[in-house]
């Protein structure tokens, strides 16, 4: 028995999963026949990993599972390889944005295709180009720059920024989390604070 796809990779684009247990199960031998990887071809020419990166697939398409899945994507503190879809990708940039200020990343757009495109900026800039977003994205984000020695917001700077999170409905652990990679400060600290915010009276 054979499994092809024109969605990509079975398993990484697409829910082979199943066929691949089912097969296993029944006492079939599995032969990956390997072929195209828009997930190596987009690292290879990102030009921001140099070891290794964690692969998220793609993003949900909203509500409480997309907040925790751009949570992992932003306290990831090594690079962070996703697809998404072009009719999300503007929204996605928007997102990542606001929480990930000054991360280096590359969009690589319809990869070995005739209409190629590889763009790298930081994610503010990416994400303030005024165009259309066509075909197959696969997005690369360098890993985290260790937080500048002095870098450490003030309380009231830093209350302010967990208030905004929690407004939008995020986890006290999730915001510790993405706080401690962007800041380099103890996430049992962040994670404390963001409980005490979460019972404070808002102005």
């Amino acid at each position: 028995i054979a499994f092809m796809t024109d969605a990509g990779t079975p398993v990484v684009s697409d829910p082979g999963t199943a066929l691949v247990r089912a097969a296993k199960d029944a006492g079939a031998r599995v032969v990956a026949i390997p072929g195209p990887s828009a997930v190596m071809a987009a690292v290879s020419a990102s030009g921001l990993v140099t070891g290794g990166f964690r692969f998220v697939g793609f993003l949900p398409r909203g509500g409480r599972e997309r907040r925790e899945a751009l949570a992992l994507v932003t306290s990831t503190p090594e690079a962070v390889v996703l697809f998404e879809s072009p009719r999300r990708f503007r929204e996605t940039l928007a997102e990542l944005a606001e929480r990930m200020r000054g991360r280096r990343a590359v969009v690589a757009r319809e990869l070995t295709k005739v209409h190629e495109e590889i763009l790298g900026g930081t994610v503010e800039e990416l994400a303030a180009l005024e165009r259309e977003w066509l075909g197959e994205i696969t997005l690369v984000l360098a890993p985290a720059e260790p937080a500048a020695e002095g870098a450490r917001p003030s309380d009231e700077e830093l209350d302010a920024r967990i208030d905004r999170e929690l407004a939008q409905g995020r986890r006290a652990k999730h915001i510790a989390e993405e706080l401690s990679v962007e800041l380099g400060l103890p996430r049992r600290e962040l994670y404390a604070r963001a409980v005490a915010r979460r019972g404070a009276p808002r102005e």
